[in-house]
């Protein structure tokens, strides 16, 4: 009975294992004919930025050969080249690219997916920027039987659980409407809550939260009460100290603090909401939105304000039109602006380059809130009632990729703010329960898990999971 069975079993998956083979050698074909067009070139720097599928095949499936033709560019042992992944979305055929900073790179691709009967190739151009003119043009084809077309064709990552990992779990007050963890100069993490009447300041010791202050919150001219208050909380450091802003839905300015000498001073509010502070041509700017009054959402429109010799300077403000969106963030590679991110109000992640270049990331998905890391991870929800999801996009070089995702049964997502924990960088996600009573807050924090190495120390023991804040 059990040779039977094995024999049955061997029967039913040597065809699919042979059959995987199609895909993986169509795109090390494809990544062999690139570096070959390299080869006598002295490493060159080189980017795909047109990708078309002229075959009946789902975008799905070609977004999965891209992801293993990008694997083996980026890791092919004899290759003497520079890739820059540059893709933004694939979807109706063809692939969207960030084309932010094109005249870095040296060579341009251009790839057709085709197909007749079993066989399915890819058509490469190559174009140098350098000389104008077209460097080569090649053909590789490859057999794929349909079992392993089926197999690619997944309508979500499978090992989209396998990367964020919840490391913290804290219970809040109601009404938490963001969190910021900033560095102090002693190297000691703190962690600012914001409600709509304070600012807690918190830091982890003894294995539970400790608050060092509250910073009561007065906003001037408020609205009257929000149905959904809303708030975003930036906090930084510059050589004239420690700066603390503060916004809402509520009222029209935010709320400034400065702390010199362990003291907090009051300063000149704003009328915009700031979410980062940003370098652009080398010059610090305040990068922000302005709240639609007393709603969940912003106005259109970028606001920009320089930072000049560590002071606000609202005299020089600068606006840049863009749609009412629902949450707003800002990627930056050592502080410089490289992206904008959004969720506007049809619910659409949508990414603007430095030249504001706009794309909607994922037509499939429909997000609500969202935030961005330094280190190359952009967070968003899904747009859903009684359970919630959160997806992790990776940004490099402009583009955007949907890697993994995590779940969170009979729970919503209130906000999702950047953060660190013991050092690691991460999401601070705040969960609120999905039935009639939403008085219980919980705030969990996310990170990417590290891959392991043989002499790795082992790891500090976990917080506990529920943790009061209050003292």
């Amino acid at each position: 009975m059990k040779r039977g069975l094995a024999c049955l079993l061997l029967a039913v998956c040597c065809p699919l294992m042979l059959s995987g083979r199609g895909t993986q050698r169509l795109a090390e074909k494809t990544a062999a004919a690139i570096a070959e067009i390299m080869a006598d070139r002295f490493n060159p720097r080189l980017s795909v930025i047109s990708f078309e599928n002229h075959t009946e095949l789902s975008d799905i499936v070609i977004q999965n050969f891209y992801q293993i033709l990008v694997s083996r560019l980026e890791s092919s042992p004899q290759k003497n080249f520079d890739f820059s992944d540059r893709m933004v979305a694939f979807a109706n055929g063809k692939g969207r690219f960030n084309s932010r900073r094109l005249d870095e790179i040296g060579f341009l691709v251009a790839l057709k997916m085709l197909r007749s009967g079993p066989h399915v190739g890819v058509g490469i151009t190559v174009f140098s920027r350098l000389s104008d003119r077209l460097a080569a043009v090649r053909y590789v084809s490859e057999s794929i039987p349909p079992e392993e077309l089926r197999v690619l064709d997944l309508p979500e990552p499978a090992f989209a659980s396998a990367g964020f990992s919840m490391t913290a779990r804290l219970e809040a007050d109601s009404g938490l409407m963001d969190v910021c963890s900033q560095t102090e100069p002693n190297g000691n993490m703190r962690h600012y809550f914001l409600f709509p009447d304070k600012v807690d300041v918190f830091e982890w010791g003894a294995r539970r939260m400790v608050r060092l202050m509250t910073l009561p919150l007065e906003w001037p001219r408020p609205f009257a009460p929000a149905r959904h208050v809303e708030g975003h909380l930036l906090v930084f450091h510059n050589p004239a100290g420690t700066w603390l802003i503060a916004g809402a839905n509520v009222a029209e300015k935010s709320l400034v603090f400065l702390r010199r000498e362990g003291n907090w001073e009051a300063q000149p509010a704003l009328d915009f909401v700031p979410i980062r502070h940003l370098l652009i041509n080398d010059v610090p700017y305040l990068a922000g939105v302005r709240y639609a009054a007393g709603r969940n959402y912003f106005r259109g429109g970028l606001v920009l304000m320089p930072f000049r010799q560590g002071f606000p300077d609202p005299e020089r403000l600068y606006e840049k039109p863009l749609p009412e969106a629902f949450a707003v963030d800002f990627t930056a590679r050592e502080g410089r602006l490289t992206g904008l991110h959004m969720v506007d109000r049809e619910y659409r992640y949508r990414l603007f380059t430095t030249d504001f270049e706009d794309s909607i990331v994922n037509e499939r998905l429909r997000g609500a809130a969202l935030a961005a890391l330094d280190t190359d991870w952009v967070a968003l929800s899904d747009y859903s009632r009684g359970k919630d999801r959160a997806f992790f996009f990776k940004t490099s070089d402009g583009g955007t990729r949907e890697v993994y995702a995590a779940d969170f049964p009979l729970r919503e997502i209130r906000f999702i703010s950047p953060g660190s924990w013991e050092n690691e960088p991460g999401f601070w996600v705040c969960l609120e329960n999905a039935g009639p009573d939403r008085s219980v807050t919980q705030l969990e924090f996310w990170r990417k898990q590290s891959v392991p190495v043989p002499e790795a120390v082992a790891p500090a023991p976990q917080p506990e999971e529920m943790i009061d804040v209050q003292d």
